[in-house]
């Protein structure tokens, strides 16, 4: 059954899958080919059967970009840079101008791969780089195109890009996935957030390896539920397993990133869903190639917002307003 995305009262779920999940990370232009095609597969289920749901898919940039920025960083910051960011002649503008050239070309040719996975798995994706629509603001070509797509029943492929920014060294900064899904809820463009990434969610005591993770995911070490008790004060509720604790936001173990990130990594990624979550958006954190994707966007662990099953293994994160 084809999904009816042209009723107006579905509900817009926006599902990122993080670049740890769709590339090898630490490998420069690395697919990860088996979770591209799982995505896919979630997708196109989600799509024709999940009748009143529409679905706007974000992507991070993974090994596609991330080296290549990287690299615009560390020229930013030398001093070989700010002696000669006046004279468009020199040697290392000309390497710092390929670098911004070189990661725009890769983080198009990952979301080209996504978007042409999705559209062989019978989904109408449409890809939106938001270096080429403006940014996102209200009443911006991008948000437009978002809205526009979605009513009239495709899938917009939006990735983690660069975009001009006269406010910063060489009028170019990032915008991230995650930072992607904090403006499509402030813009009323989504009303649930669902994070695919490569662990099973938010960690209070973080393991030192990521070949830990699955061994004590179902342990004390897994958060799952983050209720954010106010709009404004930092203060979050964690229901862990079958008691709860009450912890700070920088209590929150948010160590694991890999060392050509240059977005944030998880950090950034639970600033974004605490965000969304102040709006009233619930927010999911679950893990790529399990079944946890599906369950978040149908709510089947769920009543009356409560977790009825224990074997749902994610992060949930809602607000108390």
């Amino acid at each position: 059954m084809v999904n009816d995305l042209t009723t107006n009262d579905a509900e817009t779920i926006a599902i990122k899958f993080g670049g740890s999940t769709t590339t090898t990370k630490d490998s420069l232009h690395c697919l990860n080919h088996e979770n591209i095609e799982w995505m896919a597969q979630q997708v196109s289920e989600l799509y024709h059967n999940k009748v009143h749901t529409k679905l706007i898919v974000v992507h991070g940039a993974g090994s596609f970009g991330h080296f290549e920025y990287a690299e615009v960083k560390r020229i930013l910051q030398s001093e070989e840079y700010k002696n000669s960011e006046n004279n468009l002649n020199s040697e290392l503008i000309h390497r710092l101008q390929m670098k911004i050239a070189e990661t725009r070309f890769y983080v198009q040719q990952l979301n080209k791969e996504i978007v042409h996975r999705l559209i062989l798995n019978k989904i109408p994706a449409i890809s939106i780089s938001p270096f080429d629509c403006g940014g996102f603001v209200q009443g911006s070509e991008a948000t437009k195109r978002i809205e526009n797509l979605v009513e009239l029943g495709y899938v917009p492929v939006i990735h983690g890009d660069l975009q001009l920014n006269s406010m910063e060294p060489r009028n170019f900064s990032v915008i991230s996935g995650d930072t992607i899904m904090d403006e499509l809820s402030r813009l009323g463009l989504s009303n649930r957030s669902i994070f695919v990434t490569d662990v099973f969610g938010v960690y209070l005591n973080c393991p030192s390896k990521e070949s830990q993770l699955d061994e004590i995911s179902a342990t004390r070490g897994l958060i799952k539920r983050i209720r954010l008790l106010t709009n404004n004060e930092p203060i979050c509720k964690y229901e862990l397993d079958m008691y709860e604790n009450s912890c700070t936001e920088s209590e929150i173990s948010t160590e694991l990133k890999h060392q050509h990130d240059v977005t944030g990594g998880f950090e950034k990624k639970l600033s974004s869903a605490f965000s969304i979550a102040r709006r009233g958006h619930q927010v999911y954190i679950v893990k790529a190639g399990t079944n946890y994707l599906e369950a978040a966007v149908t709510k089947k662990h769920e009543v009356c917002g409560r977790s009825t099953s224990s074997k749902f293994l994610g992060t949930i994160i809602s607000s108390t307003m």
